[in-house]
């Protein structure tokens, strides 16, 4: 009789070992798949900015072209002023957009950690539980008079 609580303890055991590692595997799994979100939002966070650039670039372009056609003058208070408003806007808006960016990395990383934490805890409690079933079975077949069931 005890042999069977011993062996059911041993699988007990062993299933909360597979248990354990499986979430942590799971756990780095899920990391990696925020660590890849965290890279694509970087990655569009630059593409975001890179074309924030490109628009202020052609917008001063065209507010080059209209004032050289309207023979205004370079250091016109008008035409500086047009152009410091587009620049300040361009600006704003690129760090508001790279801000947005870099946020959602940051937070795709942190979810990652937590994912990877919670997957390697996960692992040690199953070793927790093995060892707690194995004692369990041990002390049982210890207080019934050993493996063989007889006192």
């Amino acid at each position: 009789m005890a042999y069977v609580a011993i062996a059911a303890a041993v699988v007990a055991a062993y299933a909360a070992v597979a248990q354990g590692h499986a979430a942590k595997e799971q756990g780095k799994a899920q990391q990696s798949q925020y660590e890849a979100q965290a890279q694509s939002a970087e990655t569009a966070g630059k593409q975001a900015s890179a074309n924030l650039r490109r628009e202020f670039g052609e917008t001063l372009s065209t507010i080059t072209a209209m004032r050289g056609a309207r023979n205004i003058g370079v250091d016109s208070p008008s035409a500086q002023a047009l152009e410091g408003g587009f620049e300040t806007d361009s600006v704003r808006n690129r760090v508001i957009a790279e801000s947005g960016y870099k946020d959602t990395a940051a937070q795709a990383k942190y979810s990652g950690r937590i994912a990877r934490f919670a997957g390697d805890s996960a692992y040690r409690i199953g070793y927790i539980k093995a060892a707690s079933s194995l004692l369990s079975a041990a002390g049982n077949a210890y207080s019934t008079g050993g493996a063989g069931g007889g006192g």
